[in-house]
């Protein structure tokens, strides 16, 4: 089995040194010359890599590397910065529609058969041809006939003047009712009006016809009309209704019945004499001298009920009241009286006086009893100041008229200007309730301190919270400072070892990055981002042209020794003196050979030699499998 393996690798280096080529599968002797590596089969698959998501994020291949993602099921590609998801790459979200968007009316159809969809063109109406793109010389005659043509699709805008005569009108299939016009052209609508007492109306040859029946008949009674209502008038307008008197109108020969009104008027109003003497009115009605209102003439019967409203009344003072005066001769704006109403009405015992002029209202004698004062604050008395100037409500002194208290806890003599206080230190731990010291009364200290007695037990005060309690302990490899203001405890450094971290919680985004293509290795000093080795059986291998190297690894030099015979020293030495060396020659003609001489740590020697075995110089492949 190591040997079938020893092979199989040395197969590999062998053939990809002298052809540059692989193909794997049936035929693997025929492979196109444009092909890297090719794959032919009819039984089997190509499987490449297959990754979850967080394994194909941790690889960094170089640009059009292909994995298959097992989460999302599908191919993905490298572009050289990052991974591309083939199926959204390929889901572009076409869709397809019919709606018009430059015409208006669709011109292609879309039809769905299974997963095939067939684009069909739709009506092609006038709307969707190009003005002049079709002329006369792009249609045969006869192409285009009327069931060719979708409705609607040839309209004025389409025809050329003087393009459809009698000769294209065939009238047994075009008849006016095929007819529809726009707005400006003549329709039976505007010959014939449907409305009522029209004496225009379709005939049966669908002709308009005119009847006058109804026109004559009205020309008659019209006529009957006139010449009654001309007798009336002459009736009206006889010498016994004018007037001399043309105040009356513009003439006294024309339109009697202007001066009828004057008649009318005075027989109304006061007789034929033309003057007025109603004591409502004033004035005698002509041009010079109108009729008007007289002064008081206005009286309660010629106002109809409840037709007096407040815009009509001139406005008192503020807060007054329209009242009767006491002798009832006038009205008056005056203001209302406590009680309201005609007769004031009051509490005797309270008020006196009867609220008239000469006798207000006063406060009587034993009028204001404790209910009638405003309180004060709870316990408090009404006292005279000091000054003997005004009362007002103030505390009740401790003893009465003798002011007793512990000048101790109270400070002040309980007067104005001195009033009772708090003396200081007055509040010791015996006057203050328990549990009654809430936070919000203790003045607060920086964050997160906490209140603690002084070391000499003499003060309190805010300091910073302690690790350990009262005794400060920790470690000074794990934690750095003395947990004050100032000092505050840090991580120290080196204090995180692998005992202190929890099992898987390293991960990767908590790892320091290496360059591209690198591996996390163990060096001599420690953990380090290296490239990464070989661990395959490959050592070295190399084309030369006698003593230059065309293309190589892991050679150092090649250096001549005689004709044919050449040293090739390894950048390296092999692990032993048992390494595999394969040998090709290029171009040395038949029978030639090249055979090993030496076989040394880090290097090794060869011959070349003709086919009478005399040496001479070539071009030669090696490939070194040291295991």
């Amino acid at each position: 089995m190591r040997f079938k393996f020893i092979v199989l690798i040395s197969c590999l280096f062998l053939g990809n040194a002298i052809h540059g080529q692989i193909k794997i599968g049936d035929n693997p002797q025929n492979i196109n010359n444009a092909s890297v590596l090719e794959l032919e089969s009819t039984t089997k698959a190509l499987v490449v890599t297959r990754v979850n998501n967080l394994q194909m994020d941790r690889i960094f291949p170089l640009q059009g590397a292909v994995v298959y993602n097992t989460d999302t099921q599908c191919l993905h590609y490298y572009n050289g910065t990052t991974w591309i998801n083939m199926c959204d790459a390929l889901n572009t979200g076409f869709t397809f529609s019919t709606t018009p968007i430059v015409n208006n009316n669709s011109t292609i159809i879309i039809t769905q058969s299974g997963q095939n969809y067939n684009f069909e063109v739709g009506d092609i109406r006038g709307e969707n041809i190009v003005d002049f793109s079709l002329t006369g010389s792009d249609l045969q005659n006869n192409a285009v006939t009327a069931d060719k043509l979708a409705p609607d699709s040839v309209g004025s805008e389409e025809l050329q003047d003087n393009t459809i005569t009698d000769l294209e009108i065939d009238y047994s299939q075009v008849t006016i009712s095929d007819f529809t016009n726009d707005a400006n052209y003549l329709t039976a609508a505007n010959i014939v009006s449907g409305n009522p007492g029209n004496d225009l109306s379709l005939g049966s040859d669908n002709g308009a016809f005119y009847n006058d029946d109804n026109l004559q008949t009205s020309i008659t009674n019209n006529i009957q009309n006139i010449n009654n209502n001309t007798n009336a008038i002459s009736l009206k307008e006889n010498t016994a209704n004018k007037s001399d008197d043309i105040a009356l109108g513009t003439s006294n020969t024309l339109f009697p019945t202007q001066n009828a009104v004057k008649v009318y008027v005075d027989n109304q109003i006061s007789g034929s004499s033309g003057t007025t003497t109603n004591s409502s009115l004033t004035g005698t009605g002509t041009t010079t001298n109108p009729l008007g209102i007289a002064d008081d003439g206005v009286t309660t019967s010629k106002i109809l009920d409840a037709n007096v409203t407040p815009e009509k009344l001139a406005p008192g003072l503020a807060d007054q009241i329209l009242r009767t005066d006491p002798t009832g001769t006038f009205v008056t704006w005056g203001y209302p009286p406590t009680g309201g109403g005609s007769s004031p009405l009051f509490n005797a015992s309270t008020i006196s006086g009867s609220g008239v002029a000469g006798d207000a209202y006063t406060v009587a004698d034993g009028g204001i009893t404790p209910i009638k004062i405003a309180i004060g604050a709870a316990n408090q008395i009404l006292r005279t100041d000091a000054t003997g100037t005004f009362v007002s409500w103030v505390d009740l002194p401790a003893g009465g008229g003798t002011l007793i208290f512990d000048p101790l806890s109270i400070g002040g003599t309980g007067i104005t200007g001195d009033p009772y206080t708090l003396a200081d230190n007055a509040v010791t731990t015996s006057k203050i309730l328990d549990a009654n010291v809430t936070a919000q009364k203790i003045a607060v200290g920086a964050a997160n301190q906490i209140l603690r007695t002084d070391a000499t037990g003499t003060f309190v005060s805010w300091v910073d919270l302690p690790a350990g309690g009262g005794t400060l302990i920790f470690d000074p490899l794990s934690i750095g400072g003395t947990g004050i203001t100032g000092d505050p405890y840090t991580l120290a450094d080196n204090a995180v070892t692998t005992s202190k971290i929890l099992d898987a919680n390293v991960t990767a985004p908590k790892i320091a990055a290496g360059t591209l293509g690198q591996v996390l290795t163990t060096t001599a000093l420690g953990t380090a981002w290296a490239d990464p080795v070989m661990t395959s059986p490959f050592h070295a291998l190399g084309k030369l042209s006698e003593t230059t190297i065309l293309n190589g690894a892991g050679i150092a030099s090649v250096n001549p020794i005689g004709i044919g015979n050449y040293e090739v020293v390894f950048s390296t030495n092999a692990s032993s003196v048992n390494y595999i060396i394969q040998l090709t020659l290029f171009g040395a003609g038949a029978g030639a050979t090249i055979e090993v001489i030496a076989q040394q740590l880090g290097s090794f020697e060869v011959q070349i030699s003709d086919s009478t075995g005399a040496p001479i110089q070539g071009s030669w492949f090696f490939t070194i499998t040291d295991f």
